[in-house]
C-alpha cells in the first residue's frame, strides 16, 4: 500500500507523522510525506519514503498571522484565532494543492493533520480516495463536553454529562473556519481539481464528524487524559510520538556526562517550549538558581542567559533532544503543554508543569492540574522567577507525592501501548478494494 501523509505545523505536529511513517514502513508500506523542511526527518527505512518539503517554514506563519482578513472584529477570541489560522492556511497551504494532488494520484490513502484538512478532503473527494485525519487534541464534536476553548470545558470533561449545546460549540467554530477559507479554497479547487471537487460545509460535517465512508478521524491523544468520542469512523488511537526516538538520534555525550555528574539521586528539571516565542530565559534561570535546582534547557530560545558559577555546573542547554530519551532521566518537565511534549512527559512517568500560550495548551494545563498529574503554572508570557519557584514547590509535600504517584500510574497504563502500530492496522483497512 502507498500512503500520502501531509502535516503542517510545529515539531509537535510533525513528529506523530514521522513516528507513523516509521511504523508504516516497518510493515512494508510505501510512504510519501509532505512536511516543512525544518523538521529534518531521517526515516528508519529511507528506501520506502519520499520526502516532499513544503515551500514554507513555521517562521512564515507569523508573516500572515499578523494580518488576517477575517474574524478580528469578533468579540470571541477563539473566532479571532480561527481567523488567524485560516489566513495561514489560505496563503501558505492552499497554493500547494496542485503539487499535493500529483502525489496523491499515485497513493491509496491520504492522511493529514488539522491545518491541511480542507485541502485533503477536496482531493479525496475528487480522487475518491479515503482520507484519515489525525487529531492531536480533542476536536471531534461531542455532546460530552464543549470545545476546549470554552471556560467550562475542563469541568465538563471531569464531571461528565451530555448536551446538544456542547456539540454545537465545535460546529460553530468549524463553520467560521470554513467560511473564512471558502473563497480561497473555491478558487484553488476550481483551478486545480475542478468545480465538482469543492466540498460544501455539509460535506465537511460528514467527513469531519465520522459519518462519511471517505474519511476517518483518529484521536491521537490519551483517552486517560481526555476521553473523546470513538464512534462511526472516529477511532481512539492514543499518542503517536510519546515513545518516538528518531532512527538518526544518538545520545549526546555532553548531556550524558552532565546527568552522570548530577548523580541518580539528583535528577534535573527538563525545560523546553518548542517553537513557541519564549522570552523569559533569565526568569527561568533566576528561579532555578534560587532553589539550587539543576536543569536541562531544551531549545535555542533558552540559550541566552547570564552564566554564573552555579549555572555552569548545574544548567545545561541543548538545542534539541529526543524527549522520550531525556525525560525518564528527569524529575519533571516544564513546557508550553503542546500535545507532543505533554504525552512524552506522561509516558515518562514524571509530573508536568505547563505554562500555556495558545489553543489546546490551556485545557491541557488545567487537566493535568485537576487530575494531579502536575501543575498549571499560568500563561507562558506571564511566567516569572517566583512563579517557577512556586510551581516547583507545588511538586513537594503531599500534593507533590500524589502527582508523582499519579504520573507513574499513568505511565504504567500506556507502557505497552503501540499507537502507531494500531493506526497502521486501521489504515490498512481503509485501502480501497
Amino acid at each position: 500500500m502507498r500512503l500520502l501523509l501531509v502535516t503542517v505545523g510545529s515539531r509537535g505536529d510533525a513528529e506523530p507523522f514521522q513516528a507513523l511513517t516509521d511504523a508504516l514502513t516497518a510493515a512494508g508500506h510505501v510512504v510519501d510525506l509532505y512536511m516543512q523542511p525544518e523538521h529534518n526527518f531521517a526515516p528508519a527505512k529511507p528506501e520506502l519514503v519520499t520526502l516532499h518539503p513544503f515551500p514554507f517554514s513555521t517562521t512564515d506563519f507569523y508573516t500572515y498571522a499578523a494580518k488576517p482578513r477575517y474574524g478580528q472584529d469578533h468579540e470571541n477570541p477563539r473566532v479571532k484565532f480561527v481567523g488567524v489560522v485560516a489566513e495561514v492556511v489560505s496563503q501558505l497551504v492552499l497554493p500547494c494543492m496542485k503539487d499535493v494532488l500529483k502525489v496523491a494520484e499515485g497513493c491509496d490513502v491520504l492522511v493529514c493533520s488539522s491545518l491541511p484538512r480542507h485541502m485533503c478532503f477536496c482531493i479525496g473527494k475528487m480522487l475518491r480516495k479515503p482520507v484519515g485525519l489525525i487529531h492531536l487534541q480533542p476536536l471531534v464534536p461531542t455532546k460530552a463536553f464543549p470545545h476546549y476553548s470554552a471556560e467550562n470545558a475542563v469541568d465538563c470533561i471531569l464531571k461528565g454529562g451530555s448536551s446538544d449545546e456542547n456539540e454545537q460549540t465545535y460546529w460553530t467554530f468549524e463553520q467560521y473556519n470554513f467560511d473564512f477559507l471558502k473563497e480561497d479554497l473555491q478558487k484553488v479547487v476550481d483551478e486545480t481539481l475542478g468545480t465538482d471537487a469543492m466540498i460544501s460545509f455539509e460535506d465537511f460535517r460528514s467527513m469531519f464528524g465520522g459519518a462519511s465512508d471517505l474519511a476517518h478521524g483518529f484521536n491521537c491523544f490519551s483517552s486517560d487524559l481526555c476521553p473523546a468520542p470513538a464512534e462511526g469512523h472516529i477511532h481512539d488511537i492514543g499518542a503517536l510520538a510519546d515513545a518516538y526516538i528518531p532512527a538518526s538520534f544518538s545520545e549526546p555525550s555532553d548531556l550524558l556526562q552532565f546527568l552522570q555528574e548530577l548523580g541518580d539521586g539528583n535528577p534535573p528539571v527538563a525545560i523546553g517550549f518548542g517553537s513557541m516565542p519564549f522570552g523569559q530565559a533569565e526568569a527561568v534561570i533566576q528561579g532555578l538558581e534560587s532553589l539550587r535546582c539543576p536543569a536541562v534547557l531544551v531549545g535555542k530560545a533558552l540559550a541566552n542567559f547570564q552564566a554564573t558559577e552555579w549555572t555552569k555546573k548545574n544548567i545545561l542547554q541543548v538545542d534539541s533532544v529526543a524527549y522520550p530519551w531525556l525525560l525518564p532521566r528527569c524529575r519533571c518537565m516544564l513546557s508550553h503543554g503542546g500535545a507532543g511534549v505533554l504525552h512524552s512527559t506522561l509516558r515518562a512517568g514524571i509530573p508536568a508543569i505547563i505554562a500555556p500560550l495558545i489553543g489546546d495548551q490551556f485545557v491541557f494545563a488545567k487537566l493535568i492540574d485537576a487530575r494531579e498529574l502536575g501543575v498549571n503554572a499560568g500563561p507562558m508570557n506571564a511566567l516569572t522567577a517566583d512563579g517557577l519557584v512556586a510551581s516547583l514547590k507545588a511538586l513537594e509535600g503531599p500534593r507533590g507525592e500524589r502527582c508523582a504517584n499519579n504520573a507513574r500510574d499513568f505511565a504504567a497504563k500506556v507502557k505497552d501501548k503501540n499507537s502507531p502500530a494500531k493506526l497502521v492496522e486501521l489504515l490498512e483497512k481503509m485501502k480501497p478494494s
